[in-house]
């Protein structure tokens, strides 16, 4: 009986965050409610958490008093971790440019943030093959994106197939050792991308003992 008037308490606390979690930012940084929130600090815009944060506080609640503290714990990490996966997979963007490269127009995808199975949808959708030059390279940010798993290899391919589809060239550079590694181990792929060490067009030691 404590511990379920203790878990009471504690959700009475956050019961102010999460209600204002789920208000409109509209009317959160309104006149009436910027009133309100003077009378009652509790109230204040300020005091606000992430909307799957409350979420997760709710479902491990409800899950602690119908069910067990272990099941509540473990759905509160399932329910996070989705949530983390999806987020980082919607930090993927491109910066692009078209440069000219001797007689070559050439344009080039400046990627930033993670490849992976999370990104690797939103990453095809970046690339205008119908409409692109003959080259067409793909730069990874060493510092800020990196080639995480399979399904990065399967989007860099499929991209590629497509650009093959028009008889033109994709590139791949910028690849960490990392990301070099995951292709060399995956030698059986049929290929429709070409990875460089340099702007140069020139295979990579990784390429050739394929």
């Amino acid at each position: 009986v404590f511990f379920y008037f203790f878990l009471f308490f504690l959700f009475l606390i956050v019961f102010p965050q999460i209600i204002l979690s789920f208000i409109p930012q509209q009317i959160r940084e309104g006149k009436t409610w910027s009133d309100l929130a003077k009378k009652y600090p509790s109230l204040s815009a300020r005091r606000k958490i992430r909307r799957i944060d409350a979420f997760v506080i709710v479902v491990v609640w409800v899950i602690t008093l119908v069910q067990d503290l272990f099941v509540a714990v473990i759905s509160g990490i399932v329910l996070t971790s989705l949530y983390y996966t999806h987020d980082v997979g919607e930090r993927l963007s491109v910066i692009v440019s078209t440069v000219k490269k001797g007689p070559d127009t050439v344009k080039i995808y400046q990627l930033k943030g993670p490849l992976f199975f999370s990104s690797a949808q939103r990453f095809v959708q970046f690339f205008q093959p119908a409409t692109d030059p003959d080259i067409v390279e793909v730069h990874f940010d060493r510092d800020d994106s990196a080639l995480c798993d399979y399904s990065g290899i399967h989007a860099i391919n499929v991209v590629g197939e497509k650009y093959k589809k028009y008889g033109k060239k994709l590139f791949i550079s910028g690849l960490n050792y990392r990301g070099k590694k995951m292709l060399s181990k995956s030698k059986t792929l049929n290929r429709h991308f070409t990875l460089v060490d340099t702007e140069s067009h020139q295979p990579s030691l990784v390429t050739k003992m394929f």
